[in-house]
């Protein structure tokens, strides 16, 4: 087995999001979320999450909001939301590596409007690093 690879448990995964540094880095993540930024413009695309948006969009999946990412943006990494089924984020995901995009995560999400509505669900595909 390779020494620079280690494979954790769920219960090590657990116990290491709840370490301070863990911690720290999500709350500072959520921090850039909350930085002003400039209203959306309805059709138009940040560079960074172009090629992932259009190869979706081309595959059928309904994506609904998408970011490259970073300090100033809707989301810490880049990002993009779509709707569908159960089957439809596993299609997503597909598509994506198919395509050679680097995916980090798949995430099935229910945002929380006005503090206590949850609406949803949506699902979410982040990336490694901006695409372009």
């Amino acid at each position: 087995m390779d020494a620079d690879k280690t494979t954790l448990t769920a219960d090590q995964i657990h116990e290491l999001a709840e370490i301070p540094e863990v911690v720290a880095a999500r709350q500072e993540a959520t921090r850039h979320r909350l930085i002003p930024r400039s209203p959306p413009i309805p059709g138009k695309l940040d560079p960074g999450i172009r090629r992932p948006v259009e190869t979706l969009q081309a595959n059928g999946v309904e994506t609904v909001e998408s970011c490259e990412g970073g300090p100033g943006h809707a989301y810490p990494e880049p990002t993009v939301k779509f709707r569908g089924s159960m089957a439809a984020g596993w299609h997503a995901l597909s598509v994506c590596l198919d395509n050679g995009l680097p995916v980090a995560c798949l995430r099935r999400v229910w945002d929380v409007l006005d503090g206590h509505a949850p609406t949803g669900p949506c699902w979410e595909v982040t990336f490694r690093e901006r695409v372009f």
